[in-house]
């Protein structure tokens, strides 16, 4: 039974390295894109009037959450717990206690924009990532990326989007690539960054069409032109100065004669969506290729790897 007044959101608490899973879990059972509730800002700024009833998230967790306009029932629920606690086992990962799925009743007027108090401006040396409701003022020390969240990932907010942006500030300076390739793209910010930075050909893949076509949404309204394609890396044609992947530790180790492939001779790579545990696995995946650890940044719990491809 439904009411025509109400909407369900059916979430769960998990470690922020399976937030894409989660949504992609949720989507797949009938819920609407996701909503993510990170842990609130250390900003000091309340909660706005219209949320008071917004969940509070630990550190390192995110409640992924996704709205039904029918009453999930147990079944649903059940399927989500099945397949949640399958994704944590598959990456050798721990929860602290029972697995916390809530489901509550909402009314979609009164929580239309309580989660928009979780993204805030990202500032970086030279970039500031915002979204379109909260853009800063424009200075000549840092350009202005404005990204919508949406049902695709990368809006700045998680650790290890951040440490890409920084990765690749850091780098595009000193090697003055001439071409890049995003893999798993999501909503394109880490190739839409690289253009302001003044990357001339930019090429992103990722197997969610949705994210191609919010990568190329975005890439538009700032004014960035790039190729976005559905499909794994195997879709981009030719090798690249420049590759950064910022997934998970699975599909990076899987993937990685591919993704080694695409880069040229004494080219750079930035690999991310590990925490510290998994560095050596990956580490070790990369250097069978051929390639050089030049860097680690860490953020918490997350890294960010750069690599270098040895010369021929």
């Amino acid at each position: 039974m439904s009411d025509a007044h109400l909407v369900y959101e059916l979430g769960v608490m998990v470690p922020q390295v399976l937030e894409d899973e989660t949504a992609v879990i949720l989507s797949d059972l009938g819920g609407s894109p996701p909503v993510m509730y990170y842990p609130l800002p250390d900003d000091g700024l309340p909660m706005p009037d219209d949320c008071p009833e917004t969940p509070l998230v630990p550190p390192g967790m995110v409640l992924v959450g996704s709205y039904f306009t029918e009453l999930p029932g147990k079944d649903v629920q059940d399927a989500l717990t099945a397949a949640v606690t399958a994704a944590i086992t598959s990456h050798g990962l721990t929860m602290a206690g029972e697995l916390a799925v809530s489901l509550r009743s909402l009314d979609p007027d009164q929580y239309l924009t309580a989660w928009r108090r979780f993204f805030v401006p990202i500032h970086l040396d030279t970039l500031v990532v915002a979204p379109p409701w909260d853009k800063p003022p424009v200075t000549k020390q840092r350009t202005l990326l404005v990204i919508q969240p949406g049902n695709a990932f990368g809006t700045g907010q998680h650790e290890t989007t951040v440490l890409c942006l920084k990765s690749l500030e850091a780098l595009i300076p000193v090697r003055r690539p001439k071409n890049l390739l995003d893999v798993g793209c999501g909503s394109g910010i880490l190739a839409i960054a690289a253009g302001l930075w003044g990357v001339p050909d930019l090429v992103g893949v990722d197997i969610d069409p949705f994210s191609v076509k919010e990568s190329r949404h975005n890439a538009r309204e700032n004014g960035v032109t790039a190729r976005f394609l559905p499909g794994g890396p195997d879709q981009a044609t030719g090798c690249f100065d420049l590759v950064v992947a910022n997934v998970l530790l699975k599909p990076l180790v899987d993937l990685a004669p591919v993704i080694a492939g695409k880069v040229a001779n004494g080219g750079a790579l930035v690999l991310s969506g590990i925490i510290a545990p998994q560095e050596q696995d990956l580490l070790l995946a990369y250097e069978r290729q051929g390639f050089s650890k030049v860097a680690t940044r860490r953020e918490g719990d997350w890294l960010a790897l750069t690599l270098a491809r040895k010369e021929d």
